[in-house]
């Protein structure tokens, strides 16, 4: 079977920032695009492709940075080529490179999914000893663009299984027995529309209350173009010198 392969890119920003939007199932509501966002950065290649394809609108969508300027290998399928098939005149060829630029008229079939403004956060966390068999490790999540305190973010201890939330203010903390703690501590911060960051505290680090600050990877952003890049073409193009 041959390969296809599709690819995604940014061209233009959204002006609503997605922490701001309202959320929905599936994704989040643009009150300034007054349509649904759909969260891209969970899906895999395959799932973004077919829900593009299935769409005979436009898609406003939220992807990460490394879903964008790279193929989307999809295997073809022979129930899929008539569906291919109506899409190749609507096509534009392009090579897997960072910048992919695109005519408008030639995406009529398969439009542009818009994504949104780029976020930067913050997670400020101090770690103090409050007697000799229990540790607290407490922190705040904030927004790394406006410092405003960003509420249920995911905070994991990951090789001793504690798990909670950041509350209404960004705040969080942990009471942790130190028998648990053997060496280390690894810490992971998920939230909505950020890559997942990953930081590891030596146990013979509790004992100083340092303050820790944690900025998380924002997901990609923008208007983005999707393209078809034809197998036959690319091979053809290959094999000249």
């Amino acid at each position: 079977m041959s390969s296809t392969k599709y690819i995604l890119n940014i061209t233009s920003p959204c002006s609503e920032k997605w922490s701001e939007m309202n959320q929905m199932d599936g994704g989040k509501y643009c009150l300034n695009c007054s349509k649904k966002v759909i969260d891209f950065t969970n899906l895999t290649d395959k799932e973004i492709v077919e829900l593009i394809l299935k769409s005979d609108s436009k898609i406003c969508g939220h992807l990460k940075k490394n879903q964008t300027g790279r193929a989307l290998q999809i295997q073809s399928k022979s129930s899929w080529v008539g569906k291919f098939i109506n899409l190749i005149t609507g096509l534009t060829i392009f090579s897997t490179t960072d910048n992919v630029y695109a005519k408008k008229e030639k995406f009529e079939q398969i439009q542009t999914v818009a994504a949104v403004k780029e976020d930067k956060t913050n997670i400020t966390a101090s770690i103090t000893e409050k007697d000799s068999s229990i540790l607290s490790l407490k922190g705040k999540v904030i927004d790394g663009m406006d410092k405003s305190p960003l509420q249920g973010a995911v905070i994991k201890l990951n090789n001793i299984k504690f798990e909670t939330l950041s509350d209404l203010n960004g705040l969080f903390e942990f009471q942790i027995p130190d028998f648990q703690i053997k060496e280390k501590i690894v810490l992971e911060v998920f939230y909505v529309g950020f890559d997942v960051i990953t930081i590891t505290i030596p146990k013979a680090d509790f004992h100083l209350a340092k303050n820790l600050i944690l900025e998380l990877t924002p997901s990609l952003s923008g208007e983005i173009i999707v393209s078809k890049s034809k197998w036959w073409k690319r091979k053809a193009k290959n094999c000249n010198p």
